[in-house]
């Protein structure tokens, strides 16, 4: 289960994130996205605990994400979007565990 909740938390992640080649999608584009696949490529049981994660809560998961990295993180290979997805990973199994 850690791991489809990991790969909705990753895709979400990646949409969301700027890129030198793209800007980042709104959440509303990228959530309705993850919904379009539901059952395809995703775990609807994953999708379902991601819709019911308020907002604000996708807002604050993000600003955590961007902030400073200690050092001893960044050498242990802790960088902004495994953070991100971390973070996500782990509000998503609250919902579903």
């Amino acid at each position: 289960m850690n791991a489809r909740i990991f790969a909705v938390a990753d895709a979400f992640d990646a949409m969301t994130s700027d890129r030198v080649y793209r800007r980042g999608r709104g959440y509303d584009e990228a959530a309705a996205e993850l919904e379009a696949f539901s059952g395809r490529q995703f775990d609807p049981q994953v999708i379902e605990a991601f819709r019911r994660v308020p907002r604000e809560e996708w807002a604050e998961m993000r600003r955590r994400s961007l902030e400073p990295r200690a050092e001893s993180e960044i050498s242990a290979g802790l960088h902004d979007a495994a953070t991100a997805a971390l973070f996500i990973t782990s509000r998503v199994a609250s919902l579903i565990n």
